[in-house]
C-alpha cells in the first residue's frame, strides 16, 4: 500500500510542473460534512464530522482533464465494549473529470478515479491499527465563477468503502464547499 501512495503523490507532483503552463490549471480547497459509517460485527455507528479537501487538476481542452489531491475525512466512532474505537480516515486520490457548461459562470462536473484510503484506528488492540485500502472515487458538482480566476464550488464525493477489513467496515462520503483558483 506504501507503493501505491507514493506512486499516487508522485503523479499529482509530477502534474503540477506541466500544468503550471497552462491556463486550465487550478488549485482548491472544500470544507464539508463527511457522512462515515462504521460497521464491526453486530455493532454500527454513523457519524458527520468535518471534513477537509485540498486538490489540484488540470483541464486540458476545457471538457476532459485530471485531478488529484488529498482528504482529511475527520473522525469516526463506536462504542466497544466499555471503550469507544475512533477512526481517523484519510486519502489520496486521482481522478479523471469532465466539465459541462451550463451558463457563461455555471458548470457541472463529473469525475471518477481511484482513492488510496488510510484509516487509524485508536482503542483497538494495544496500540491502536492502521487499515489500508484502494478504492473507486466517484464525485460529481458545480462550479461557479465569481471573477475569470477564481470559483466557488459544491461538491458530492462518495469514496465507498475506505476500510474492508471482514469484520470492521468504514464507508464514507462527502458533501463539500470550497474555492477554485485557475492558473
Amino acid at each position: 500500500m506504501k507503493r501505491k501512495l507514493i506512486v499516487a503523490l508522485c503523479t499529482a507532483l509530477g502534474l503540477a510542473p506541466v500544468a503550471a503552463y497552462a491556463e486550465d490549471t487550478y488549485a482548491g480547497i472544500n470544507l464539508g460534512r463527511a457522512k462515515q459509517k462504521v460497521d464491526a460485527s453486530i455493532l454500527s455507528s454513523s457519524d458527520d464530522t468535518t471534513a477537509v479537501k485540498v486538490y489540484t487538476g488540470y483541464r486540458y481542452d476545457g471538457v476532459f482533464g485530471v485531478e488529484a489531491g488529498y482528504v482529511q475525512h475527520g473522525r469516526a466512532s463506536l462504542p466497544l465494549s466499555g471503550t469507544i474505537l475512533t477512526a481517523k480516515p484519510r486519502s489520496l486520490y486521482v481522478a479523471g473529470t469532465a466539465t459541462a457548461p451550463l451558463t457563461q459562470q455555471l458548470a457541472a462536473f463529473g469525475k471518477l478515479g481511484a482513492s488510496f484510503n488510510r484509516a487509524k484506528f485508536t482503542n483497538f488492540g494495544a496500540n491502536g491499527r492502521s487499515e489500508s485500502k484502494t478504492t473507486a472515487l466517484i464525485g460529481a458538482g458545480l462550479t461557479y465563477a465569481v471573477t475569470p480566476v477564481v470559483s466557488g464550488v459544491l461538491e458530492y464525493e462518495h469514496f465507498g468503502k475506505v476500510v474492508d477489513e471482514g469484520a470492521l467496515n468504514l464507508k464514507s462520503r462527502i458533501i463539500s464547499a470550497g474555492v477554485r483558483v485557475t492558473f
